[in-house]
């Protein structure tokens, strides 16, 4: 068995890579919201009042809806239908 060969152990693909997408290439939007929240401690709050405005418009292009919300500590990141790039909502979580 350990000597078989196994197809998708093959070096010329790249199992890791993600496919960019581009605006227009999806043909409709997508099925479902996805949203993902994050908490953060409160030593970080100054930081990120100051840089929200920032975070908000620079993921409103990319059509990924977000929220601070200081009373809980969390970050709340999600899809609207005008989002183009499924795996943005994964960068957008890790952001």
């Amino acid at each position: 068995m350990k000597n078989m060969d196994k197809p998708w152990e093959d070096d010329s693909v790249d199992h890791w890579k993600t496919d960019k997408f581009e605006r227009g290439e999806m043909s409709s939007s997508l099925m479902e919201e996805s949203s993902f929240a994050v908490l953060f401690p409160t030593y970080r709050e100054a930081y990120l009042r100051e840089t929200w405005p920032q975070v908000t418009s620079l993921l409103k292009e990319q059509g990924i809806a977000c929220e601070l919300n200081l009373i809980e500590g969390s970050m709340t990141v999600k899809t609207t239908r005008k989002t183009w790039d499924p795996y943005i909502i994964l960068k957008a979580r890790d952001m």
